[in-house]
């Protein structure tokens, strides 16, 4: 809960009022201003009769408070000139350097770059998963672009040459037709997000898909 603030629960103001003989008021001569809460009869103190509202005075600083500071002002520049005093006293009784000795620089061998990634399959003869940037060809078009363990994985595009149904597995259906081309990111072998373009390269469809479970196999997509 928020504190109330003393200037929102009180009024302030002075007097300006004198009796019939024109003396001022002694709250009205000394010019106090005087604190009455909301809610009261905004009235002198003395003389009972209305104030003249005026704003809340401001804080006064405390004369501790400013004793305060001009002792931490004159702590701070003392200590100030001893530092200065005190390092010039170590620079004139300074110790010479200390000769070191050489040091012997050791040239490192590059390290071996490891070869490609290699799958023995029932037989003898090693099969190599591609990796990277390269381009697959399927029945309904042409990859380009990153592949992981063989399949798409990661930026790519893919140039269609034939009417065939993609992104199987997003919540809506997507067609892409002869000269057609999907850019943006797979995952597991199959579209997770992109744009799909025509053939004067406007959009045609953003497709967001989200990435399979589980890798997929695009070869399964066929024309139609």
């Amino acid at each position: 809960m928020a504190k109330t603030n003393e200037r929102d629960r009180y009024d302030y103001g002075v007097c300006i009022n004198r009796d019939k003989d024109g003396k001022p008021c002694p709250k009205c001569e000394s010019k106090e201003v005087q604190k009455i809460r909301k809610g009261q009869d905004f009235i002198c103190e003395d003389c009972k009769e209305s104030l003249r509202k005026v704003p809340p005075p401001k804080p006064k600083t405390p004369l501790g408070m400013i004793a305060g500071i001009i002792v931490a002002a004159i702590i701070v520049i003392g200590l100030a000139a001893y530092m200065l005093f005190f390092k010039g006293c170590n620079d004139e009784t300074s110790v010479p350097p200390v000769e070191q000795e050489p040091v012997i620089e050791t040239t490192q061998q590059p390290e071996e770059q490891s070869a490609p990634v290699e799958e023995k399959t029932g037989d003898t003869q090693p099969v190599t998963i591609p990796t990277g940037d390269s381009n697959k060809t399927y029945s309904f078009g042409r990859y380009e672009g990153k592949r992981v363990n063989g399949i798409p994985d990661g930026q790519g595009t893919m140039y269609y040459t034939c009417r065939v149904q993609i992104a199987k597995h997003g919540r809506n259906t997507y067609y892409a037709e002869k000269g057609d081309t999907f850019v943006g990111t797979w995952g597991n072998g199959d579209i997770v997000n992109g744009k799909l373009l025509d053939s004067n390269n406007n959009q045609k469809a953003a497709i967001l898909a989200g990435k399979r479970p589980n890798p997929y196999d695009l070869t399964k997509d066929k024309c139609e």
